[in-house]
């Protein structure tokens, strides 16, 4: 009878044991599968043709499903990561679909701040960070768009620093739509109005 609880004992540590190399089994057949380099520039080939006919929304889809074929955590590539920010941004002004916009927003807003990250003397992260952030406000102006102020601003005046005609001088659009969005909390019309006037002589 004194061995019955060494017996249980060795019961117990087997099977958790068992249950550890399950679920280690698992989390690597749930890794997504490695990238392979030299398939990423046929797949910027094929996305940007897909992106080039975005008033299809199905080729605007397939643009981004594409993308994300290669985007690796892991290693990730900056000509990969802005066009899915791009694209994602497109897609959600685009779709009827609210969650669909929601989301896609969501990925465009990621993207752009790994791209900053990858590149940060270009504007392009910057850039695509606010202006999905921008719409995610838009959507959400008490969740989302109050605390996002700040962000917006920062992102899109670096942008106007790095470079004022980047996507057609957009930033100034951008930093002018905040200012009236913005009125009751210090925003000011005729600081946008600076703004789009910067914007249309560019």
């Amino acid at each position: 009878m004194k061995s019955r609880p060494v017996y249980i004992l060795i019961t117990i540590v087997i099977t958790s044991c068992i249950l550890c190399s399950c679920s280690k089994s698992r989390a690597i057949e749930n890794l997504p599968p490695s990238v392979d380099p030299a398939a990423i520039p046929d797949v910027l080939i094929k996305s940007d043709a897909a992106f080039r006919e975005r008033e299809d929304l199905l080729k605007l889809r397939d643009a981004i499903a594409q993308l994300a074929t290669v985007r690796d955590p892991d290693n990730r590539n900056f000509e990969v990561e802005r066009r899915f920010a791009e694209f994602n941004y497109f897609l959600g002004i685009h779709t009827d679909d609210e969650k669909e916009a929601e989301a896609a927003f969501d990925k465009g807003r990621e993207a752009g701040k790994i791209v900053s990250k990858l590149e940060p003397e270009k504007p392009d992260g910057y850039f695509w960070f606010a202006a999905n952030l921008g719409e995610l406000s838009r959507k959400s102006p008490i969740t989302v768009g109050l605390r996002s102020v700040d962000d917006i601003k920062e992102a899109m005046n670096k942008v106007i620093e790095m470079q004022p005609n980047f996507q057609g001088g957009s930033a100034y659009d951008a930093l002018a739509q905040v200012e009236l969005a913005t009125r009751i909390n210090g925003g000011k019309a005729e600081n946008a109005v600076q703004y789009l006037e910067k914007g249309v002589a560019i």
